[in-house]
């Protein structure tokens, strides 16, 4: 009986260390021919600090706008690969909705300069003029602050992932900014 009592305070310690009461998940336990049931609880702080790192990942995404060229030029380049007209924005729109709903903008755009590669992709910054060079970048198209060729999902797949490592970049500098 003391071995048992000496676990339950134990678990009454164990609930009142945790504190703040926001979510709680119940585990089961048993001890010898008596059940007991703990409460453990999640702090309130921990689901703030989840809550505020995705406030500040959708406030940075939407800093960031991927824009799709629309010119004849990109338009022939879609045709003879045998791509529908919107098939490039499709690609990005779908993605931006799925990583950041509501928050980053796919448009489409007059030429971006790099026609001759295209299809182009370009991603625009509020803080920034014109289209901006993201790391993953090959050397000519970070040159030209254009994703070139932009054909098959690998292709979006590639140029996605460099958006949200931008994403992620510049959620860091805002974040050591607040510190």
């Amino acid at each position: 009986m003391i071995k048992h009592s000496a676990s339950i305070i134990s678990l009454i310690y164990l609930i009142l260390f945790l504190g703040e009461v926001n979510s709680f998940q119940t585990a089961t336990t048993s001890t010898g021919h008596l059940p007991t049931t703990t409460t453990l609880f999640l702090s309130e702080t921990t689901n703030n600090a989840v809550e505020e790192q995705t406030d500040l990942r959708s406030a940075t995404a939407a800093k960031f706008k991927v824009l799709t060229c629309t010119s004849t030029a990109c338009s022939k380049r879609r045709k003879t690969f045998g791509m529908d007209d919107l098939a490039t924005f499709g690609a990005f729109y779908s993605r931006a909705k799925k990583s950041f709903p509501e928050t980053m903008q796919v448009e489409e755009a007059p030429c971006l300069g790099s026609c001759k590669f295209g299809p182009c992709v370009g991603v625009e910054h509020e803080d920034y003029y014109g289209t901006v060079a993201l790391e993953g970048m090959t050397q000519d198209e970070f040159g030209a602050s254009c994703f070139h060729n932009i054909i098959t999902e690998e292709d979006a797949d590639r140029v996605w992932a460099c958006v949200e490592n931008a994403v992620e970049v510049m959620m860091e500098a805002e974040d050591d900014d607040e510190e």
